[in-house]
Formats: C-alpha cells, sequence, structure tokens
C-alpha cells in the first residue's frame, strides 16, 4: 500500500517530536554563557538600559514583520515603545507612533514583561492586535478566533501554484491548541529547547487565517529566559538567514515517521548565539553613545542638534548611509537648508562632527574600541571568582530527567529531523513576501 501522508502532523508519533537532547547541550551551554557574559558587560558599563531595551524591542518587532513582507518604520516603532516605557516621552506632541506600531510594541510588550501562562485568550488579542481591521490585505479573514477552512502555504502563479504546506485539519486545531499550551506552560525543558519546539509546533498547527509566523515568532521570544533587559532580537537573526528558515521549515513539516526536528532545533539555537553575538555590537554602539554625550554635555545644543547626532548614534556611525549632509540634516530635523548649514558649522567648531571632502560624520577619535566579548570573558572570570557568583549562575540541568512523566506522555519530545517548515503566511491568495513569492490559500 502506498504511503500517502506528506505532512509531519500526518506521523503516528506526532506530536512526540525526536531530537538527541545530548548532542544540543554543547549548544545550550554556550548559551547560557554568552547570557551571562552580556549581563556582566550590561552591569560593569555606565549604560542607558532603556535605549537599549528600545533598541532590541524595535529590532525584534521590525524584523518579525520584515520576515513576512511588512515593513514597519523604525521611528514609529520606538515612539510606541517609549510611550510605554519612557516616562519621559512627550506622547502628546508624537507624530511618529501609530496604531499598527502600538499594537505591535503592545504584543512583543505582553510577551516580554508578562511571564502568567498562555492561553487561547490571551493569543486571539494577539492576533486581533495584528487584525483589528478584520483583514489581511483585501481579504477578510476570521480575526482573533481559529480558521475554520483547511489552508495550504503556496507559491507560483494561479493555476500553477506548488503547495510547500498543508496545516493541520480544521477541526483538530481546537485540540492541537490545548495541548501546544500544554506544552507552553508545563514543560520544564531548557528554554532555549522550549522556544525553537514552541516556534515550530505552532507553525506546524497553523491555527489562524494569518499571522501565525509573527505569533509564532511572538511565542519563541516569550519562552526564551525570563530577561529584565531584553538583551538580543532572535528575529533579526531569522530576518537575515529567511531563505534558511523557509527551505528548513519546508523540509522539517514533510513527512517522517520519527517526528525527527534535530536539524530544526540545531538551526534555532545558533540563530540565537548569532543574536546574542550582536547584542556585542549593540552595546559597543552604547557605550559610544554614552561616552560621546558625557564629552560633549556642557555645550549648549539646541533640539535639532540633538535628534540628528542621536539618529546617527542610535543607527551606529559605521551603519549610516552615507556621510550626513545639509539635506540629510535638514531632513531629520524638519528645518530649512540654511538653517541645516548653520547648525552643522555650529556643530564643527565645537569637534562635534568633523568634515571631509565625503561629508560629515560624528567625531570618534576619543572612543576605545573594545573587543567586548573579551572584555566579558574577564568580566566572567573575575565573577567566577567569588563563590556566590558561582552558585548564582544558571545551570544547565540534565532535561531529560526532569521532563515531567505525565507531559513526556503526551508529548514525549524525543529529536527532530533537519527541516523547516516554510511558514510565509500571506492570507488567502494575496501574496504578502515579495522576497520568497508565498501565499496562504484556503481549501
Amino acid at each position: 500500500m502506498i504511503n500517502m501522508a506528506e505532512w509531519i502532523w500526518q506521523s503516528p508519533n506526532y506530536p512526540h517530536f525526536f531530537y538527541d537532547e545530548k548532542a544540543l547541550e554543547a549548544l545550550t551551554n554556550e548559551l547560557i554563557k554568552n547570557e551571562n557574559k552580556i549581563n556582566s558587560l550590561i552591569a560593569n558599563y555606565k549604560l542607558d538600559k532603556l535605549d537599549l531595551q528600545i533598541q532590541n524591542l524595535s529590532d525584534e518587532i521590525i524584523n518579525s514583520a520584515d520576515i513576512e513582507g511588512e515593513l514597519l518604520k523604525r521611528e514609529s516603532v520606538r515612539a510606541s515603545l517609549r510611550k510605554k516605557l519612557d516616562d519621559n516621552f512627550d506622547e502628546f506632541n508624537d507624530t511618529f507612533a501609530t496604531k499598527q506600531s502600538d499594537n505591535y510594541a503592545s504584543i512583543l510588550l505582553d510577551a516580554h514583561f508578562n511571564k502568567t501562562p498562555l492561553n487561547i485568550e490571551r493569543l486571539h488579542g494577539w492576533h486581533n492586535a495584528l487584525f483589528e481591521s478584520g483583514y489581511s490585505g483585501l481579504y477578510k479573514i476570521n480575526v482573533a478566533s481559529f480558521r475554520k477552512d483547511v489552508i495550504q502555504v503556496v507559491s507560483g502563479k494561479m493555476g500553477k501554484e506548488k503547495v510547500h504546506y498543508e496545516a493541520i485539519l480544521p477541526k483538530d486545531v481546537e485540540k492541537n491548541m490545548q495541548d501546544f499550551l500544554t506544552f507552553c506552560n508545563h514543560s520544564s525543558l531548557n528554554p532555549y529547547l522550549k522556544s525553537a519546539i514552541a516556534h515550530l509546533y505552532f507553525v506546524i498547527i497553523h491555527p489562524y487565517d494569518d499571522g501565525n509566523g509573527r505569533i509564532a515568532r511572538t511565542i519563541a521570544d516569550f519562552l526564551l529566559p525570563s530577561q529584565t533587559i531584553k538583551i538580543y532580537s532572535l528575529s533579526s537573526q531569522i530576518n537575515q538567514h529567511k531563505k534558511e528558515y523557509y527551505e528548513l521549515l519546508e523540509k522539517t513539516n514533510r513527512f517522517n515517521e520519527k517526528c525527527d526536528i534535530c536539524a530544526w532545533l540545531t538551526w534555532h539555537l545558533k540563530m540565537t548565539d548569532l543574536a546574542m553575538k550582536n547584542t556585542f555590537k549593540i552595546v559597543n554602539k552604547l557605550i559610544f553613545k554614552t561616552q560621546f554625550w558625557d564629552k560633549f554635555k556642557n555645550y549648549d545644543l539646541n533640539h535639532h542638534q540633538q535628534k540628528v547626532l542621536n539618529k546617527i548614534l542610535d543607527i551606529g556611525i559605521d551603519d549610516f548611509k552615507g556621510k550626513l549632509n545639509a539635506n540629510k540634516y535638514a531632513s531629520i530635523a524638519k528645518i530649512d537648508l540654511a538653517t541645516a548649514n548653520k547648525e552643522l558649522d555650529e556643530l564643527c567648531k565645537i569637534a562635534c562632527l568633523v568634515k571631509d571632502e565625503k561629508g560629515f560624520n560624528v567625531r570618534s577619535d576619543f572612543f576605545k574600541n573594545e573587543n567586548l566579548e573579551n572584555k566579558a570573558n574577564i568580566l566572567m572570570g573575575q565573577m567566577l571568582n567569588t563563590q556566590e557568583s558561582i552558585s548564582s549562575m544558571p545551570r544547565v540541568k540534565d532535561f531529560n530527567k526532569d521532563f515531567e512523566k505525565d507531559l513526556e506522555e503526551s508529548f514525549n519530545i524525543i529529536k527532530l529531523d533537519d527541516g523547516d517548515l516554510k511558514d510565509k503566511e500571506t492570507s488567502n491568495s494575496q501574496n504578502i513576501s515579495n522576497q520568497s513569492n508565498h501565499k496562504l490559500r484556503k481549501r
């Protein structure tokens, strides 16, 4: 008899995912070390922790949306976050935050700060915030409720579509979601592995008409180890490796009898590692920004000048596209060209800016650019010299022993194969992502 099963959820072992936890232990241990390194740097340097928080939260929101082909303005997202987090933010005179950016900020802040158990009502609330209009693009969708139709991830021209994935039958979504929430709320698995599994698990279920990828990544973020300050952005790294992401999702969601997800977990852990390493660059930018304003704090700079300088410092002097000129200055500060030239000259006179034949840039010769990862290793070594620090360090425990027997019977998370589903949301036949050209289709 020919086996007609095509998808991972058709395996008799689903959702008993299979993977070799021992083989992944080195990666999870490295993540714990890196997280401690970052925390030691933050504790050691005088940094604007709110700035670091908003930088990483913004990166997470913008990149998760961008993976689905939805472009959000950084100024809007930052303003929406500051509205919620910064006591000094003047929201009444703000012109950047939008209803859309407010909603995205609310979702991630709820996931990041509210560590009460997940439930269906909460997920529906996130979904409603994504699609308050009741539409995804041109198409009306079920909002804050699970889908009623079979749904496929497809690409190609009408009549010649290629099916990349067909999700679980609508009648089985409710039961799958209850099992999923039990896993999220009660599994004592290593949080980095738990985050990776939940990300995939939610995508396999695909419970909504649209927005599944964004909510899956929010859940993955929610399940990562609790952070007082958000110190890295996982979606930023996924977005940089978007092609791999969809190829691996598609491969993993194909039928394999063992429900092997090992390749997906390995990839997800590596993306988390890259996200943490990118934080060293962000911290370096913040150290430079702090030292810059310490050096120039006694100068009477006007609002325009501070705004332009902060814009460059937030982006990073190496990442700012092209040199600063009068036109760019006028555009950022929202002033006329004559005023821009005058204010640029003033900044050069006090040596905030330096000028060459290509334009202006922020002065940086006073800044000692340290290798922060090496610095973190030194700080960690100092911490480990005290017994108190040693005892307070997180430990990787033997999660094979602690997985809770009742959950082992329900999920028996074993190991998964390599792969990854190509979860590209675009509701119905709308194509949201220009890059992957995938869309959702009801059948």
